[in-house]
């Protein structure tokens, strides 16, 4: 723990059983503060020389340091780890690998150093001989870029899915794939094999970035997919909070080697709380009868699963193994193939409620429609009853008396005329006045229906 004792210091102090064999967990530190050191002891049973490589698990460790020991005396001491450039490294490789050379007949005793330096601290290795080391890498490749591939073409699907909708939903997803991915880059070490070779700070910079906006744009996104801010508005209080620590866990990383080291123990915790507030707002939206809830439900399953499984490897609690190795990319896998498909379920949903919608005002429009044409005929009907029964019987009236005028004894000869033309008049009007009441409400339709209608229509109109 007090991080002072040198190679020359174990040589001579060294006693048998400090040195005790390790369990399968032994050789995963998690977040350490202390130095640890490992001793093995190699025997070449060959007549000639024996190049192998030593592959460490992980490529996060900050400081490696390995020691060959003849005969009580350092025979070769190499560095490796975070904290060296990757060009100065001896074997550019993505991974953290010493080359040893074992000389035929000898035993090689081996001392492996780790720094703790407030960041996980994982000494597990395999000793390969450059054949396997070739071909175990290619493998790893192969495995790698199905995975990169996979997650591309479905960064792609919904990157066209943004394109025809430019809603935030699929801006969202975009962007936290792709931080996600990112951080899954990171973590398998091609950032600093490709992109960043020389700039310690930028390299261990990269995670604080990729992380934090993974998790960011994940809370925005679940705020869409879950529609919380209309289903559950104080929940999302919670999701800007949570967002906002996030940021400012981003803003202390740049401040190394102090913020850093907070921000890997921070980011861990809030990594928790994301997954715990993920996983209470699918219970409580499933309350709220939420239909693209299952596959909400196991994406945070799989979120849950497997980035415990991460967790609990970068805190020293399980080995360093495939399954411990590669849960991060089956973390961002699994979560971008089921969100894809739960996306795809809630536009099929909102396909459907839109459509649902669309009957509904259709049939509302139908009725509509009809009502609004019953109301004008019953409009007719009183229009065209009013001028039969109140105007027309008027005119009828007027022009009766307008006739009984004329037989009068007293009526001369031009009055009689004038009379006759009035009652002329009167008859014509008395006469358009029953056209219009029958044109506004032809009594054989309420008679004989519909079709003796048109049909006495086409009649009138022939002849």
């Amino acid at each position: 723990p007090k991080k002072i004792w040198t190679i020359s210091d174990i040589l001579y102090r060294e006693q048998q059983q400090q040195f005790t064999k390790p369990g399968w967990l032994k050789l995963n530190f998690g977040l350490s503060r202390s130095n640890h050191w490992v001793k093995f002891m190699l025997k070449n049973t060959c007549s000639s020389p024996l190049v192998f490589y030593l592959k460490t698990g992980s490529a996060i460790v900050d400081s490696l340091y390995l020691y060959k020991v003849r005969e009580n005396v350092v025979d070769e001491a190499m560095i490796n780890g975070e904290a060296l450039p990757f060009k100065s490294r001896e074997v550019q490789h993505r991974r953290l690998v010493f080359p040893l050379t074992l000389e035929p007949g000898k035993i090689t005793t081996c001392y492996l150093l780790g720094i703790g330096n407030g960041q996980p601290l994982s000494l597990s290795a395999t000793l390969l001989n450059e054949e396997v080391f070739h071909q175990q890498n290619l493998r790893e490749h192969l495995r790698l870029g199905i995975v990169y591939g996979a997650i591309f073409l479905i960064l792609l699907v919904n990157a066209s899915f943004y394109v025809m909708t430019v809603e935030k939903i699929y801006l969202f997803f975009l962007l936290q794939t792709i931080f996600s991915w990112l951080s899954t880059v990171y973590f398998d070490g091609f950032i600093r094999e490709y992109l960043i070779q020389e700039s310690i700070y930028w390299s261990n910079e990269f995670a604080a970035i990729a992380l934090c906006w993974a998790y960011i744009f994940a809370l925005f996104f679940t705020i869409e997919f879950l529609n919380i801010r209309t289903l559950a508005p104080n929940l999302t209080k919670f999701y800007n909070a949570l967002a906002a620590a996030l940021l400012v866990v981003w803003i202390i990383s740049f401040m190394h080697p102090t913020g850093f080291r907070l921000f890997v123990v921070l980011i861990i915790l809030l990594t928790t709380a994301v997954v715990i507030l993920m996983f209470a707002s699918v219970l409580f939206i499933k309350t709220k009868g939420y239909r693209p809830f299952q596959s909400a439900f196991w994406t945070v399953i799989s979120l849950i699963f497997f980035g415990s499984v991460y967790q609990l490897n970068m805190w020293g609690y399980l080995p360093d193994n495939e399954l411990t190795r590669h849960s991060i990319h089956l973390a961002v896998f699994s979560q971008a193939v089921i969100l894809t498909m739960g996306i795809s379920i809630r536009f099929k949903y909102i396909k459907e409620d839109k459509e649902k919608v669309q009957q509904e005002l259709l049939t509302t429009m139908n009725q509509y429609s009809q009502t609004l044409i019953s109301s004008i005929e019953n409009e007719r009907q009183r229009l065209a009853s009013e001028l039969h029964d109140s105007l027309a019987q008027r005119l009828l009236v007027i022009r009766n008396r307008l006739l009984l005028n004329t037989k009068k004894k007293d009526t001369t000869e031009d009055q009689k005329a004038y009379l006759l033309s009035l009652a002329d008049t009167t008859s014509e009007a008395l006469n358009e006045v029953r056209a219009i009441s029958q044109n506004l409400r032809p009594a054989i339709l309420d008679t004989f229906g519909l079709s003796a209608s048109i049909q006495t229509l086409i009649e009138k109109v022939i002849s």
